[in-house]
């Protein structure tokens, strides 16, 4: 065969094979501030003031704004919830929190305080922490930002409590590049309106809905993946989630017609 003829079949080839394994990826908006909140922890590079391990973090998904930044002896249930609750006070409760799945969130005393508040808990699935992925880039700019104001004071890799409340303050008032209106996740967080009983009674009327339709479906209890399933059609079905969808050309990446030509 002439080489022409074999460089036609492999770019033909190439444009099949990418066709044919395209993939779907979707782009998630919060549309409405203060509804959906996001929770995780993460830990220092030194124990803060010689006494904290960790740190918690909670972000607001439509706003982007981070809610809190503190310094935790441990990454526990217990610290977890009585963080969350002096939120709760503050600001009110979302209508939904998503975590990962560590004891940290899932403990007694957590999810008795998220079952008081009448706050859905969005599990994320098992070895997915992409899931939560918005809290986890949050906390890498928290991060980027504590670590850039410890260098500034002299005390790089020592982080101190003034440095966390510096950077949170840092991160929440700064323009998002993204919002064309030029607005930052603090001015954002502010224009939010409080979640009143009959809205927030409204969204559990369709959680409960969907999780009755999973489970007659199925003819089995409740699980895990369904009651992810029903909060996730509920956050549609409201106008609290909208998907901006499109798909993505992969590479080839096995040895046969690889490489370019």
């Amino acid at each position: 065969m002439a080489r022409a003829e074999l460089d036609d079949l492999l770019r033909h080839y190439r444009v099949v094979w990418r066709e044919r394994h395209r993939e779907p990826l979707r782009v998630l908006t919060w549309p409405v501030v203060g509804r959906v909140w996001a929770i995780d922890f993460a830990e220092p590079p030194a124990p803060i003031q010689g006494r904290f391990d960790y740190l918690l973090a909670v972000r607001d998904l439509a706003s982007g704004s981070p809610l809190l930044w503190r310094p935790v002896a441990a990454a526990t249930a217990d610290e977890a919830a009585g963080s969350l609750a002096g939120l709760f006070a503050d600001h009110g409760p979302p209508l939904v929190l998503k975590s990962d799945n560590g004891s940290h969130f899932t403990g007694g005393p957590f999810r008795a305080l998220l079952a008081g508040h009448r706050v859905e808990h969005l599990l994320s699935p098992p070895h997915w922490p992409r899931y939560n992925g918005a809290v986890e880039a949050g906390i890498h700019a928290l991060k980027d930002r504590t670590a850039a104001r410890a260098a500034r004071s002299g005390h790089p890799g020592q982080w101190t409590i003034d440095d966390l409340a510096g950077a949170l303050a840092e991160a929440a008032e700064l323009p998002r590049p993204a919002d064309p209106r030029g607005s930052n996740p603090a001015q954002l967080w502010r224009s939010r309106t409080p979640i009143a009983a009959p809205e927030r009674s409204a969204f559990q009327f369709v959680v409960a809905r969907e999780n009755a339709c999973g489970r007659s479906a199925d003819g089995v209890s409740s699980t895990p993946e369904m009651a992810r399933a029903a909060i996730r059609h509920a956050l549609e079905e409201c106008g609290y989630l909208v998907y901006r969808g499109r798909r993505l050309l992969p590479p080839i990446t096995g040895r046969k017609a690889a490489s370019n030509p």
